[in-house]
Order: C-alpha cells, then structure tokens, then sequence
C-alpha cells in the first residue's frame, strides 16, 4: 500500500494504528506534511519525505509517544520535523536518502534519531527545539559544518561509552557546527563520565543533562557561551575552565 499525501495534511491521532509494516509507505509530497497528535501506537509503515514535506508533531510530550519504528527516507531536497512545544518524537527506525534534514521544533521540542545505520546523506539544521543523536552512526555527517549545523536548537549526545567520545566532541569543535550564541551542545548521562581532552569552541554553549556527572580533566573553552548544570547533574572541574557567561545551575 502507498498512501500519497499530495497536498494538505495527513493526520494520526492517540491510539491510531498502521498494520502491514514497512512495505506500506505513507508519502509525503512537497507543501503537505503528515501530523501527529498523541500516538501511542507505534508507526510501522515507511515514511517517504520528499522536497518540501513535514512532519509535526503536536501533542505528546513522553518519550512513549509519537514513536516512529518503520524507516523513514529523505527523498532528495529539505524535509522538515516539527515538534511542538516540549512534544517528543522518536525515529527508531533507519534513516536514509540523499535529502537534507531540517529540524524546526518549538521550545522544548524534540526528535531522538536512536538508529546507529542511518545513512541519509544530504545533512541537518537544528534551528529550534531539541536534537537528540544516540549514537555516531545515527547523525550522518556530524564531523563537518557543511553537513551539520546548529543555529538555533540544542543538539543532545548520549555521552556514554561507544556512543560519542571526548574525541567525536572536539571534531565537532573543530568543525564549527555551533555558529551562533543560541546554540547548544548538551551531553545526556546517566552514569559519571569523563571528558579527559582539551574542548573549545568558539561560539555557542554546552549543557549537561539527565542525571549523570561530567568529570572534567582538561581544558574546556566557551567562547561565547556558558556551561550549564541541570538538575539532578553534577560536575566535577579538575581542569581549566574558561567561559564568556561563566557555569550556570538550573533546576
């Protein structure tokens, strides 16, 4: 089956289910986009995204809901996702084509992409809302700014072992993927880590999240940013700091 939503909107709401997996294809054209609103029930078709088409999301905000677990292809072009404010969304399933990834949530919003082969190869703007990357292989392209940008969003990596490194941080670093001050890099943890290299970036900030402690052993530079300490986090600084906006504490 090939549902084809050539203008207008497909909408999903709360217990909404797809039968027959992912040999059905819901295709977005260019100007529609598909919605979704509360689902609990995971979708298993393919998602096909061509240039111009969307994915919002408007209510949902566990990460439980609005779970993608079929493939989902970036046909060629710019294919946005929108989650709203605080919503959740979750790609578990591969990623791929040669199209461009826009994500434009609200604040607050966020996509997880969870899958280690995704392949998609035409790059990602974060420009609002939350990107959540679980692993190297599942953001195509993170080590180079011409395939990997944040303007105005928070990227999230699950800083945890054979996930992203201190290594994979700096390459980031290097590459200039934060190019403004309202960009974020933020480090998910659950356990204590270290971050035993030598950090600097030029513009932007970096947040820790999600329970963990960051022990800090080399230098860490912000130069236009501050680090910031959510709550239930903890830090410990054994190396040089050094911030525009200094550390802050929220919780």
């Amino acid at each position: 089956v090939v549902l084809g939503v050539k203008e207008g909107y497909w909408s999903s709401e709360t217990t909404t289910g797809y039968s027959g997996g992912s040999a059905n294809v819901l295709d977005v054209y260019g100007g529609a986009f598909f919605d979704v609103f509360y689902l609990t029930a995971p979708f298993t078709w393919t998602l096909n995204l061509r240039d111009g088409a969307a994915y919002k999301v408007r209510d949902g905000t566990s990460p439980a809901h609005n779970v993608l677990n079929g493939p989902v292809v970036l046909e060629g072009g710019t294919a946005e996702v929108q989650p709203g404010g605080n919503c959740r969304t979750t790609f578990n399933g591969v990623v791929s084509g040669p199209g461009f990834l826009w994500v434009r949530g609200s604040a607050g919003g966020r996509l997880s992409l969870m899958n280690a082969a995704n392949s998609y190869s035409g790059g990602t703007l974060v420009s609002g809302g939350d990107l959540y990357a679980d692993s190297k292989g599942s953001l195509p392209g993170y080590g180079s700014a011409d395939t990997l940008s944040v303007s105005n969003g928070t990227l999230i990596l699950n800083y945890a072992e054979g996930k992203w490194s201190a290594d994979d941080l700096q390459e980031m670093a290097n590459s200039g993927i934060l190019f403004s001050n309202s960009s974020f890099l933020a480090l998910s943890m659950t356990n204590e880590m270290e971050l035993a290299r030598a950090i600097s970036f030029d513009l932007g900030s970096m947040s820790l999240y999600d329970g963990g402690t960051l022990r800090v052993t080399q230098p860490i530079t912000l130069g236009g940013g501050a680090l910031e300490v959510h709550e239930r986090t903890g830090l410990v600084m054994d190396g040089e700091f050094t911030s525009t906006l200094g550390i802050r504490y929220s919780g």
